[in-house]
């Protein structure tokens, strides 16, 4: 069986045996609680704000962004929901971007994708 780990095909053997420890690391995190209003703020405007309060606490900026993995949480908005849609919103241009699946353990799933991709040096 072959999974597809953005524009490169591994073996899922591989997969299931990648080494993750010592070699990535989570050095920001930041949580973000929307107020009590409708409409604000947009659902790129959290995203956002949860984005740059990371960056802030592992001391980087958006220029040090090399990839994006990301999953549509919470109520979906009324238009696409797409890492391209993000990254514009960002202003950023990764060399990759990918869509981790909505439901089950999410969180975990973006850690694990991001993991991998810095491993196969996106």
């Amino acid at each position: 069986m072959l999974v597809s780990l953005g524009f490169r095909i591994l073996p899922l053997e591989h997969l299931l045996h990648f080494d993750i420890g010592g070699k990535t690391a989570i050095v920001g995190v930041a949580d973000v609680v929307p107020p009590r209003r409708v409409g604000y703020p947009s659902y790129w405007g959290l995203a956002a704000e949860a984005s740059l309060g990371a960056l802030d606490e592992a001391g980087l900026t958006t220029k040090d962004i090399d990839g994006v993995v990301f999953a549509r949480t919470g109520t979906p908005p009324p238009y696409p929901a797409y890492p391209t849609n993000f990254c514009q919103y960002m202003g950023i241009t990764p060399a990759w971007m990918e869509t981790a699946p909505h439901g089950g353990a999410p969180m975990g799933s973006l850690i694990w994708r991001a993991a991998l991709g810095i491993i196969a040096g996106f």
